[in-house]
């Protein structure tokens, strides 16, 4: 059980996550839209990655450069539409369905890194698997309700593919080209691709709405330091399955967050009907119990 202790980051990262993205949607909802804060966003993660390349020893640039460029490429768009999918539909909806990055996670391992996982690692995949469509059943409403249900989903599930990707990429080039070189570079990339959603801006970076600033900081900073986390336990310790099974209980603590500390972000997502709560509580307990299957 305590050789993965390193589980523990990814842990935290679904934590903060939660949290991160419940902040975040006010601050969408007041004025700053979902362009500018992807743009903030990112370029505070890489503003933050950008330190690791303090520690590379010898070449700085990494050879080949391209899977930086790839990675730095596919995590903005994946971070783009995880922005996209908290602005269009509520966040207990959105993150949970991101869960699924780790069977995603799984399969890319398995067939293009030629790696064998454990039947406890499936096991507790599946159960991760289950447990999201739990917490996105019982959804009730009109027609557009509905549709705008399922085109978060969507979008969602489009952002799991991106950062899945990632994060295979990640653990692979990072035993080849070091961990500070590939993780700076790639955030660096990153955070040049965000420099294209400056026209789409409705108002000067710098023009702040307010009451803003707050759940901006907390968001931005929140989800650099969470990415952090995940960064490490997948590149670092080579273990992206793991990791990701362990950080889909963001799913879990976006539910219980919004339901305990929803209403001090002016979240209304608790209002959900006894159905689809007791769905999302399914969903809870699977995910939970797909991390205990990881640490037996």
């Amino acid at each position: 059980m305590f050789d993965r202790w390193y589980l523990i980051l990814p842990f935290c990262s679904g934590l903060l996550y939660a949290v991160s993205a419940i902040a975040l949607k006010p601050a969408m909802e007041r004025g700053l839209g979902m362009w500018r804060i992807s743009a903030l966003t990112q370029w505070t993660m890489s503003l933050i990655f950008s330190l690791f390349l303090f520690g590379v020893e010898g070449d700085l640039l990494p050879d080949p450069f391209w899977p930086s460029l790839v990675a730095g490429l596919l995590f903005f768009l994946g971070g783009l539409a995880t922005i996209i999918a908290i602005n269009y539909g509520d966040v207990s909806v959105a993150t949970p369905v991101m869960g699924s990055k780790v069977v995603l996670v799984a399969f890319i391992v398995v067939f293009f890194l030629d790696e064998s996982l454990s039947i406890q690692v499936w096991i507790a995949a599946g159960l991760t698997f289950i447990g999201v469509l739990a917490l996105n059943f019982g959804k009730k409403g009109s027609g557009a309700g509905r549709k705008k249900a399922l085109m978060t989903i969507l979008i969602a599930f489009l952002s799991s593919v991106l950062f899945a990707t990632v994060d295979v990429m990640t653990q692979h080039w990072c035993a080849i080209q070091g961990f500070n070189r590939f993780v700076g570079w790639s955030s660096i990339c990153a955070g040049a691709f965000a420099f294209l959603l400056i026209p789409k801006f409705k108002a000067p970076i710098w023009q702040i709405p307010k009451g803003v600033m707050p759940y901006l900081s907390f968001g931005a900073i929140g989800m650099a330091v969470q990415a952090i986390g995940m960064a490490l336990g997948v590149g670092c310790f080579e273990d992206a399955t793991g990791s990701n099974i362990v950080y889909s209980g963001r799913g879990m603590w976006s539910v219980v967050l919004v339901w305990w500390i929803g209403h001090w972000f002016h979240n209304q997502e608790k209002e959900a009907g006894r159905e689809t709560m007791i769905g999302r509580l399914i969903g809870s307990v699977l995910i939970f119990a797909a991390i205990v299957i990881l640490f037996l």
